[in-house]
């Protein structure tokens, strides 16, 4: 899935395999191009696989997107999203979750806390971006704890 820097109600993904982000609703096309195809020459939509987000997954993707377009994420850019919940106290809950995964980051001087309340990568971090808004994704985390490493790696 890809990030953008320009703020819109949703992101629709075009072709096989791709995902779609409407209303906090997560829609995945068919994997196979057979499937994908089968289904639009029916006249359906290709979708795949539905997820409905939950209220601290729609806090996390913004804090995931808004590390990886802009470089940095606050408590209150987070509490000025409409879509989102407006108690400041859950995006503090998911900055304080993640801030001991941080603590390597921080001490490379990949990322910095200037308050509490704010994350910032730095220059030296925006080569890392990738692993320092990995620390805010709780799948990856449970699937790394389970499984080990399933998706691609950046070195």
């Amino acid at each position: 899935m890809g990030y953008t820097t320009v703020a819109g109600i949703g992101v629709l993904g075009m072709g096989a395999s791709a995902i779609s982000d409407l209303n906090g609703v997560l829609h995945q096309n068919a994997v196979a191009v057979d499937g994908y195809k089968e289904r639009l020459n029916a006249g359906s939509l290709p979708v795949g696989k539905t997820l409905f987000r939950s209220e601290d997954d729609l806090i996390r993707s913004f804090i995931i997107e808004q590390l990886m377009s802009a470089g940095s994420v606050s408590v209150e850019e987070c509490l000025s999203q409409a879509e989102l919940p407006k108690d400041s106290t859950l995006y503090q809950a998911v900055f304080n979750d993640a801030r001991i995964r941080m603590e390597p980051y921080v001490s490379e001087g990949f990322a910095r806390w200037p308050n509490e309340s704010e994350l910032e990568i730095t220059e030296l971090g925006s080569f890392f971006m990738r692993h320092v808004a990995s620390c805010f994704d709780i799948y990856l985390l449970k699937k790394v704890a389970n499984e080990g490493p399933r998706f691609s790696q950046s070195i």
